[in-house]
């Protein structure tokens, strides 16, 4: 309750409470002011859509950041499955989508129709969003786990958890294309040595049968 006696999660006839208008226009300081007072952080409108799905949508990052720090649901979704990673993709707020993504919005989620974040920032040809999905998708893929062939007893392969493929340390994307060229290059050169072997084998064996063909004949 406000001074007063004002009831701040009232509703009006779009079922938004005072917090979800104040954030649909962009008054941040009556976002603060009514976070401050304990209202509903993550109350939904007639729609389905919380204070924080209408800041993404209408790409206020002041609003959108004071939300994640009071952790408003951050995949919450609308009543067609929306999410505010998905609205702020197909909208084309770049800045919302990358505070999004870095406070773990699920960039896999699809909405009611099966469409993802990236597919609507495709849609719109919003390139820099589609980088900065890709990027947290591949951060993801280096992040997880991965279980050792042993069972999990080897304490070498889990201290490897946190390095890329090939062994080399997070960022030192030098080292591992030298480490891979020098593996295939020992290979190559593996190859090679056993093929001439095979072919010094092959001229001793041919030159032996036609040394004993000579002395049968003479």
């Amino acid at each position: 309750m406000l001074k007063g006696g004002v009831d701040a999660n009232a509703i009006n006839a779009q079922g938004r409470t005072s917090i979800i208008t104040a954030a649909w226009r962009g008054h941040i300081r009556i976002v603060r002011t009514l976070l401050n007072a304990g209202v509903e952080i993550d109350a939904t409108d007639n729609e389905g859509r919380t204070a924080l799905c209408w800041a993404a949508i209408n790409g206020d990052p002041d609003i959108v950041d004071l939300l994640l720090d009071e952790v408003a649901l951050i995949d919450v979704r609308d009543n067609k499955g929306l999410t505010p990673l998905m609205r702020a993709a197909w909208n084309g707020h770049e800045d919302i989508v990358e505070a999004l993504l870095e406070s773990g919005a699920d960039k896999h989620a699809a909405d009611d129709r099966g469409v993802t974040a990236m597919q609507r920032a495709e849609a719109v040809n919003e390139r820099g969003i589609v980088h900065l999905l890709l990027q947290d998708l591949a951060r993801g893929a280096r992040e997880t786990p991965v279980p050792p062939a042993d069972g999990g007893h080897n304490i070498g392969a889990q201290a490897s958890l946190d390095q890329r493929p090939g062994g080399a340390a997070p960022g030192n994307a030098d080292s591992t294309s030298a480490a891979g060229t020098s593996s295939l290059v020992a290979q190559l050169i593996t190859i090679l040595t056993q093929g001439w072997l095979i072919i010094l084998v092959v001229i001793a064996i041919g030159a032996l049968l036609l040394f004993l063909g000579f002395r049968r004949r003479s």
